[in-house]
């Protein structure tokens, strides 16, 4: 039977410098990280620095480990901590994309194009959910009155990089990664530009008829420096 596809990952610990630990999951990365995160043998907080989907995982984790052991640089053989660099090991996992076939010149620059456009949407349709569930009263009368916030929230004022976010919607549990650099939530390997979209998509997964997806920032959760979960709605800003 063929092994079936998976992820290579990257992680890094801030009480670690110096060091890099690369191994494989057959689930996604953002749920390896919270079980990392969540081990009580770990010193939190571990952060996914790059992570790339392959065919056979084992095989490719066992050819990065031989590639990173070279000159010493695998503190022991039955451990995944090296001592490289970050871009280092991003490097490796560019090569292994090469895994999969290529697309035509053409399919890349409409695939680039189609990215652009996609993101500008998202971006556009967030701002104005983010205006819909955390805007003050309306005035009286009016039906678009929804009540509650104080305001929009920016999320790079209030996540850490490779911070995991936790939500549970009728039983289904949600894991997330907020990225800094590119101000997403990534769940399942899609980028979500705001946690009100991130929110929708996970109670749309569990409940295609769901009408109105509620204030994301009243029921997700999110990992603080110890390894805890609290509300996000409690973050201060960074």
């Amino acid at each position: 039977m063929a092994e079936k596809e998976g992820y290579v990952y990257c992680m890094t610990n801030e009480h670690m410098p110096g060091f890099v630990k690369v191994g494989y999951t057959d689930r996604t990365p953002e749920e390896r990280l919270a079980e990392a995160n969540a081990d009580t043998w770990s010193i939190p907080c571990w952060k996914c620095e790059t992570s790339v989907r392959v065919r056979s995982p084992r095989d490719a984790e066992k050819a990065i480990h031989l590639l990173l052991s070279d000159d010493g640089g695998r503190v022991s053989s039955r451990r995944e901590f090296f001592t490289c660099s970050v871009e280092y090991v991003k490097m490796v996992f560019a090569i292994l994309r090469t895994q999969n076939p290529e697309p035509t010149p053409r399919a890349v620059i409409m695939a680039e194009v189609n990215a652009v456009i996609a993101n500008e949407l998202k971006r556009s349709v967030s701002i104005c959910e983010e205006l819909a569930t955390t805007q003050g009263p309306s005035p009286a009368g009016s039906p678009s009155s929804l009540g509650g916030g104080t305001g929009i929230r920016e999320s790079k004022r209030i996540f850490r990089d490779g911070q995991v976010l936790k939500h549970t919607y009728k039983g289904d549990e949600a894991m997330a990664i907020y990225r800094k650099d590119s101000d997403v939530f990534v769940w399942k390997g899609t980028e979500y530009a705001s946690l009100s979209r991130l929110n929708s998509a996970h109670k749309q997964s569990v409940n295609p008829e769901i009408k109105s997806a509620g204030n994301a920032w009243d029921e997700w959760t999110c990992m603080d420096v110890n390894g805890n979960y609290i509300p996000v709605k409690n973050l201060p800003e960074l």
